[in-house]
């Protein structure tokens, strides 16, 4: 597309790293987790997509996507084993990273079995019940204190999955992902709790090492040039945030 071409050249932080520099083995190491529609690998074309894709690569055109467990981020990063992940921005996760301004906000989804027709409003009504959720993910600590008992799953496919079975009664997680994964039609047994409240909004953003500061930086400012361009809302718009 001409506007990429044109428009984004000033941004491309990284963009002399082809793969026949000398210098290829420096590319920006960005991990994103199997989290549709923020990013996940494409099972047909064997390519990186997602909402979190779009922007870093419009950031950094060099940028070498790997795939990583979630909960296993933060310490991928802080061991040097890549240099850019794509999550939310708590208080706890930032005593450890540093992030960047948010490129997208999002709430939590509730997930029942379709049988289950309690109109929950709040975490709290699923005291004692057995709830799934991501490993690492934002809302076990919230949903643990309202009374839920937690199982955790690799993947959001996998916390469905238990959910579909019958292996637990609820699955809580970030709502763009369980939507998204929802529309595909393999969860029959499953309805999203069209009467729950998020709790919280978080703030979607990349997270790069304490000592990291000039390389924040400089995606700080691509993330400004895109927004100032309207290309952010367009990338939303184009993955249902």
């Amino acid at each position: 597309m001409k506007w990429i071409a044109t428009f984004f050249a000033p941004v491309l932080l990284w963009s002399s790293l082809a793969a026949d520099s000398p210098r290829a083995q420096d590319a920006l190491r960005v991990a994103v987790s199997d989290s549709p529609p923020i990013s996940f690998k494409n099972a047909g074309t064997g390519s990186y997509e997602g909402l979190a894709v779009d922007v870093m690569q419009r950031i950094a055109v060099d940028a070498r996507l790997e795939m990583i467990a979630f909960g296993s981020m933060l310490s991928a990063l802080n061991e040097g084993r890549t240099d850019v992940v794509v999550m939310s921005g708590s208080d706890e996760r930032r005593r450890v990273a540093r992030f960047s301004a948010s490129f997208a906000r999002y709430g939590e989804a509730l997930l029942v079995r379709r049988e289950d027709a309690a109109a929950y409003t709040v975490l709290e009504d699923l005291k004692d019940k057995t709830v799934g959720s991501n490993a690492g993910g934002g809302w076990i600590d919230a949903a643990t204190k309202a009374g839920a008992k937690i199982v955790t799953f690799g993947s959001a496919e996998l916390s469905l999955n238990a959910l579909q079975n019958g292996e637990v009664q609820a699955v809580v997680g970030n709502a763009p992902t369980y939507r998204y994964l929802m529309r595909t039609g393999s969860y029959p047994n499953v309805r999203v709790a069209a009467s729950y409240a998020p709790r919280q909004l978080n703030e979607l953003a990349f997270a790069v090492r304490p000592s990291d500061g000039e390389r924040l930086a400089r995606i700080n400012a691509g993330l400004k040039t895109l927004g100032d361009a309207g290309v952010l809302d367009q990338l939303r718009a184009k993955w249902g945030f």
